[in-house]
């Protein structure tokens, strides 16, 4: 996304997430930019899988680990769950969210409220006692029916409903967050999937995709290992375009994105000490987020440093004007950018 005016597109992008979502707005200071996507790709993508069946694990996680790329993990507590491969797959990148402890119907009026809170709670502390690696913060609700939806702040960032729709870059809920239903009663072929993703592509959206059982598993809807491994291969070859991240991650980059503030503490002819903040609860929101500064007058390279240790930062040029671009995650401190000869 090409930026010609700073200062308008700041105000513009802030006036846009007030009315969207009502939640702290962007505070970012003349010149820099908070990518929509990590590393100012064109759309996300996040891959999640329901019901635990058993080659999801076996078969489907080390295709994404052949191309890099990190999935979602939406398990029953009550069926049988393999917790050693589930820990191998959040040591690979991947995430581990909920789908309740019984797989019950959350939309059931006939079951208590009290009873669909321990549903929703109960799968949290189990994943979490079971995994330490990392905490459980998304759920993936039985059938799509949320249930008792007052309560899910307490437990989750974030849910996921099966509208499918590709979401926008902000989705309005994020606990009726969209994905779109593939196998045998949804999207079942290679074309179809990317063009599913690509679909995503015009308005910069999030494309969240939801699988069940994988080749001959005894479960719903069905997908070929095949197709979903040259899917895959596909859209490894578009990623300069595509962010493919884990379902958690991308909610968090989007809270921490949107409630980003950004202010310049010292700025010379040689150096530049930045903030970064967003007033999220650090216990929980961790993902870094891609920022970039349009360099000084005079200035044709620049490193970047945090705590005295230089991190990964790249040049480009956009519009004529150079920039650097690096990740941060808020809230850990001062960064300084510093002028360098060539």
């Amino acid at each position: 996304m090409k930026i010609k005016n700073f200062q308008f597109a700041q105000a513009l992008t802030a006036m846009s997430l007030i009315c969207i979502t009502g939640m702290n707005a962007q505070n970012v200071a003349p010149g820099y930019e908070v990518a929509q996507w990590h590393q100012f790709k064109n759309a996300a993508i996040s891959y999640t899988f329901d019901d635990n069946t058993p080659k999801q694990l076996t078969v489907a996680m080390p295709l994404f680990d052949k191309v890099g790329f990190n999935a979602t993990l939406f398990p029953v507590i009550n069926w049988d769950l393999n917790w050693p491969g589930y820990r191998d797959a959040v040591a690979n990148g991947h995430e581990i969210g909920s789908h309740t402890v019984t797989h019950m119907n959350l939309g059931d009026a006939t079951i208590s409220d009290e009873t669909k809170e321990a549903e929703m709670s109960r799968s949290k502390s189990v994943i979490d006692a079971e995994i330490t690696a990392a905490k459980c913060v998304t759920i993936a609700y039985p059938f799509c029916n949320i249930g008792v939806e007052q309560v899910l702040p307490k437990y989750y960032i974030a849910g996921r409903v099966c509208s499918g729709v590709v979401e926008n870059s902000t989705p309005s809920d994020f606990y009726r967050i969209s994905s779109i239903c593939c196998g045998t009663q949804g999207f079942n072929t290679v074309s179809e999937l990317n063009e599913k993703v690509a679909s995503a592509l015009k308005n910069e959206g999030w494309c969240v995709l939801m699988f069940h059982a994988i080749d001959d598993d005894n479960g719903y809807s069905p997908i070929s290992s095949v197709v979903l491994g040259d899917h895959l291969s596909f859209v490894k070859s578009h990623d300069k375009e595509y962010w493919v991240e884990t379902f958690a991650n991308v909610v968090k980059y989007i809270k921490e994105r949107n409630a980003t503030n950004v202010s310049e503490k010292f700025i010379n002819k040689k150096k530049i000490q930045v903030n970064v903040t967003d007033g999220l609860d650090n216990n929980v929101y961790d993902m870094a987020i891609t920022i970039r500064r349009e360099l000084p007058k005079g200035w044709s390279n620049a490193k970047v440093m945090l705590a005295g240790v230089e991190i990964a930062s790249t040049r480009s040029i956009v519009d004529h004007q150079r920039f650097v671009t690096f990740d941060v995650i808020p809230d850990r401190g001062d960064f300084v950018i510093s002028k360098v000869r060539e």
